[in-house]
């Protein structure tokens, strides 16, 4: 709510953030309340009040998400937003000049995005190993490969667990104690958190053999034709492992399912592509963000909400948006979901967990869409954004869990960094989860091995849980 505040009321700066337009987002305290400000120069613009808080730093990160999303609104009604810190992800490039993605891209690279192999000037990914000290002052530490390991055990872990719990019976109700997801004439429904876990290995084929050790439920014979998610209207079709959306789906004037060939060097319109790839997700994404003035932030958290079902039309968010383009996108949020963590989390089952940590990255705003599924012209920093040729590349991904269980020492993801175009998925499993770990505040140098170890898998744990219990 915006009003007026007379001028005789004293106000104490608490903090302050730097705005576009230079501009700039001040907080006071005035009596029992602080007041948020929009300054253009040193002229104040506009203020709106966020009651009392107990916060030490005021500013824009320390605020509770509650008062941040009333925060969000007031600089989209004035047309503002934060000048952000540089990504730690970024990287000077000098493929700017070079269109990126595939043949159906609309965008160029820029020379701020991401950078994590080329095919033809190779570049050496950054190291993914994590730095531990013993109390003999010697280091011992934590590969990449362990990295993949852990989020790999974590998933298959839950997955037994939930299995044979499931698998139990009790005489009160004669009927499983937990039921898997409803599936009609090859038809599968998802309507809880659980259901994407419960479902692993229906969605697709071609799944490596130590992925799909434990899956009884669905053998590979065994596919899903079509899936619909939290009863949202639409069933999104199975197809030879694709997922396909409805053909001429729209959201607003934006037609999803528009995609684009490049032929003599230039771009022209093809027929309707209803398996969307990533350069058309990351097309409609950014449509979304500049027609309805939401951030890359709040379309994460708008997402994460999907996969649990607890998303509504009436979100705050999503609050100045019409009717009926906030069903749309929602219906294509739980598209992308389906494919992050149906699709891809049948042929890999990490993805359940390093969909939910890009995901998280996001809304703290670490990455955008477009560094997440279309840094450059091999993909983007998701792990199963890769564009072009990756034949061979799951398999390699896969050797790091047959050494494992072979009983030897993790594989040394040196091999993997001199020739990355040829493990793509690996490399960047191992930086995306170690880069969340970080933003996470999980890693100390100064534990040692086996505690900094323990804390990691602690916290995939408690990220997992968050979003699948």
């Amino acid at each position: 709510m915006l009003f007026p505040i007379p001028q005789e009321r004293r106000s104490t700066l608490l903090g302050y953030n730097p705005l576009t337009n230079k501009s700039r987002l001040e907080f006071h305290r005035i009596e029992d309340h602080v007041v948020a400000s929009l300054y253009r120069e040193d002229e104040k613009k506009a203020s709106c009040s966020l009651r009392s808080l107990s916060i030490q730093d005021w500013t824009y990160e320390q605020l509770p998400s509650v008062a941040k999303g009333k925060v969000d609104q007031f600089l989209r009604r004035n047309s503002l937003s934060l000048i952000r810190p540089p990504s730690p992800f970024r990287s000077p490039s000098p493929f700017s000049d070079r269109a990126c993605g595939n043949s159906d891209s609309e965008f160029t690279c820029s020379g701020s995005e991401p950078i994590f192999f080329q095919k033809r000037d190779p570049i050496s990914p950054a190291p993914m190993t994590i730095r531990c000290t013993e109390e003999s002052g010697k280091q011992k530490n934590i590969k990449g490969s362990e990295l993949i390991e852990i989020v790999h055990d974590e998933v298959q872990d839950l997955y037994d667990e939930v299995i044979n719990i499931a698998c139990e019976y009790e005489k009160d109700i004669g009927g499983p104690i937990i039921h898997f997801p409803r599936e009609y004439e090859g038809k599968v429904f998802i309507r809880a958190s659980k259901d994407w876990l419960m479902s692993l290995g229906g969605w697709k084929g071609m799944m490596p053999s130590e992925e799909v050790k434990n899956y009884f439920l669905y053998p590979k014979e065994q596919k899903f034709s079509a899936v619909m998610i939290h009863d949202n209207g639409l069933f999104f079709r199975l197809e030879n492992h694709r997922l396909h959306i409805p053909e001429g789906f729209s959201i607003g004037r934006c037609k999803v399912t528009q995609a684009w060939v490049k032929k003599d060097g230039k771009f022209t319109l093809s027929k309707p592509k209803t398996d969307l790839s990533y350069n058309q997700i990351t097309r409609v994404l950014s449509y979304i963000s500049k027609t309805f003035r939401l951030s890359d932030s709040e379309i994460a958290k708008l997402q994460i909400r999907a996969i649990t079902g607890r998303i509504s039309d009436r979100s705050h968010i999503l609050a100045h948006i019409p009717k009926t383009q906030r069903k749309e996108i929602i219906q294509f949020l739980d598209y992308l979901n389906a494919l992050m963590f149906g699709v891809e989390a049948s042929g890999l089952n990490a993805a359940l967990i390093t969909g939910v940590m890009t995901l998280d990255l996001i809304s703290k705003e670490r990455i955008t869409y477009r560094q997440a599924f279309k840094a450059n012209e091999d993909g983007g920093f998701y792990p199963y954004a890769c564009f072009g040729n990756n034949k061979g590349s799951y398999n390699k991904r896969e050797s790091i869990l047959l050494q494992r269980k072979k009983e030897r020492d993790p594989v040394s993801m040196k091999a993997f960094r001199k020739s990355p175009h040829h493990s793509p998925v690996a490399i960047k499993e191992a930086i995306l989860i170690k880069e969340w770990l970080k933003c996470n505040q999980v890693i100390d140098p100064e534990r040692g091995y086996e505690e900094q170890k323990k804390a990691i898998k602690d916290a995939i744990h408690d990220i997992y849980w968050k979003i699948f219990r």
